[in-house]
């Protein structure tokens, strides 16, 4: 059925009431670790059940609707951000995650990545080697310069050349950084990124005017840099926040085609 219309303040006041009589209730304590969740409202640092909320605010049962495309469009057409949780078998607190020797803040790496696509040095021997359970890999090219450098985050069993993965393409000559849903161009991947993605992320060739590559993506988020190739408008921690976005949307494919991952972080302040 359709959900009954309800304005952003009706969503608010729901909130407010999950906070003040069930967010400490046996039913919705750790919510966010019961396996029959895959999304949460994400709103000043707290994360909400989308379909419980939107049963508060509009006075339906929660088994009158869908989870999902219809839950999450109806809540992000009213303003809010509605993310993927995380599949984990392993919770740390904030302090752990970021004593951590697998926590890397990208925007340290992107940063040093940005700066050198301007010069002629190919070498990545120095680049971290993993992001939290995944393998990182880093090219500006193979005897030659790329046009398009990039940064991409690997799964058990997937290749640049075969499979799918998180990746920061930089177009030099558009001069734009653009974080994606990767698809491999060499091979058809035979892993395809989970149909939240496909159904809900436009391809790169569609966002980006006739691509000199890898326009068969799907397009997450562009970012603009300044003229020292700095990123513009976005903190260490937006930075953070997006990539754990598309990391999280990751996992659930690779846990969805049943591949095996390592236990990973969930880093709250970032979710």
């Amino acid at each position: 059925m359709a959900i009954p219309k309800v304005n952003r303040q009706g969503i608010l006041e729901a909130l407010k009431k999950f906070d003040e009589t069930m967010r400490a209730s046996g039913e919705w304590a750790n919510w966010e670790n019961k396996a029959n969740h895959r999304w949460a409202i994400n709103y000043e640092g707290k994360s909400y059940p989308p379909k419980k909320i939107i049963s508060i605010a509009a006075g339906v049962s929660i088994d009158d609707f869908s989870g999902g495309p219809q839950s999450n469009d109806y809540l992000e057409a009213r303003g809010f951000s509605v993310v993927p949780l995380p599949k984990s078998r392993l919770n740390v607190d904030l302090q752990d995650a970021l004593n951590s020797t697998k926590m890397l803040n990208i925007d340290s790496i992107l940063l040093r990545f940005l700066k050198q696509a301007q010069t002629n040095n190919l070498q990545t021997a120095d680049y971290p080697k993993d992001y939290q359970e995944f393998v990182l890999k880093v090219s500006f090219g193979k005897g030659n310069v790329a046009r398009i450098p990039w940064i991409a985050i690997l799964g058990p069993g997937q290749e640049v050349s075969n499979g799918i993965y998180p990746v920061y393409l930089y177009y030099k000559e558009r001069h734009k950084l653009v974080l994606c849903f990767g698809l491999s161009e060499t091979n058809r991947p035979a892993l395809n990124w989970e149909s939240d993605v496909v159904n809900k992320y436009e391809l790169v060739s569609n966002k980006i005017d006739r691509p000199e590559r890898y326009g068969s993506s799907y397009f997450y988020k562009e970012y603009d840099l300044d003229d020292e190739f700095n990123i513009l408008n976005s903190t260490g921690p937006d930075l953070q926040k997006d990539l754990n976005v598309v990391l999280s949307y990751y996992r659930n494919s690779m846990i969805a085609d049943g591949n095996e991952i390592e236990d990973y972080l969930i880093i709250e302040s970032f979710i």
